[in-house]
C-alpha cells in the first residue's frame, strides 16, 4: 500500500481508521473529568471512604492527568494526519513528563535527521521523570529499560550522524525547554503541598 503523503507538508499520512481512533481519542480528552465527578458524587453522598492520603493521591493523578492529556492527543492527531511541526509544539509541551511520550517525538526527530535533537529530548527526559513526584505512579521496570535503551542508541546514532544532522533544537532553545520543564516540574511537585494546605 502506497504511503499518503500530506500536500500541505509533505509528510507522511496514517490510514483513515488511525486518524479516526485519533479523532475520538481527542474528543475523550476534551470530556469532563471523571474523577471530578466521581469525587463530587462521594461527597454528596457522604460515603467517600478514601483516607487522606489516597485523596491526595488521586488529586495529584488527575492534575497530571489534566496536564498531559490535551497536548498529548493533539499531537497525535496532527503525527498522523502528516502535520508533524504541529505535532511536534505539543510534544514539547509535555515530552519532558512521560517517556513514552518523549520516544515518540524520539521518533518523529530521528524520521526528520534531528539525531542531536533526538538525544537532547531523551537525556532531558531521563533526568526530568526522576523529579516526579511519587503520587504519579511508575510505569512496569521494561518500558523504563526500553527508554533507557532507546536513550543509548539515540546518543550513538547522534554521534554517528554529525555530518548530516539537521538538528534545530540548539543553544537558546535548548536552555528555554529546560527552563520550561523546571517551571513545570516545580508546579507539579507544589500540588501535594497546594492539596494539603487547602483541606
Amino acid at each position: 500500500m502506497t504511503q499518503r503523503i500530506n500536500k500541505n507538508t509533505g509528510y507522511p499520512m496514517s490510514t483513515n481508521a488511525q486518524i479516526e481512533r485519533a479523532r475520538e481519542n481527542l474528543k475523550y480528552a476534551t470530556s469532563p473529568s471523571g474523577y471530578k465527578t466521581a469525587t463530587k458524587e462521594l461527597h454528596d453522598m457522604g460515603i467517600d471512604l478514601r483516607s487522606d492520603e489516597q485523596k491526595c493521591t488521586d488529586y495529584i493523578q488527575s492534575k497530571f492527568s489534566e496536564l498531559i492529556t490535551l497536548p498529548k492527543f493533539k499531537a497525535e492527531l496532527a503525527y498522523k494526519l502528516g502535520e508533524w511541526d504541529t505535532a511536534e509544539k505539543d510534544y514539547l509541551k509535555i515530552f519532558f513528563l512521560d517517556n513514552q511520550i518523549a520516544d515518540k517525538l524520539r521518533i518523529t526527530y530521528q524520521k526528520e535527521k534531528r539525531y542531536r535533537d533526538a538525544y537532547f529530548i531523551m537525556s532531558l527526559t531521563d533526568t526530568s521523570i526522576k523529579r516526579l513526584p511519587k503520587e504519579i505512579g511508575r510505569y512496569n521496570d521494561w518500558i523504563y529499560q526500553k527508554f533507557t535503551h532507546n536513550l543509548e542508541m539515540a546518543k550513538k546514532k547522534a554521534d554517528k550522524n554529525e555530518s548530516k544532522d539537521k538538528s534545530i533544537l540548539t543553544g537558546k532553545k535548548q536552555i528555554d525547554l529546560i527552563k520550561y520543564s523546571n517551571e513545570v516540574l516545580d508546579e507539579v511537585n507544589q500540588w501535594k503541598s497546594d492539596y494539603q494546605n487547602n483541606n
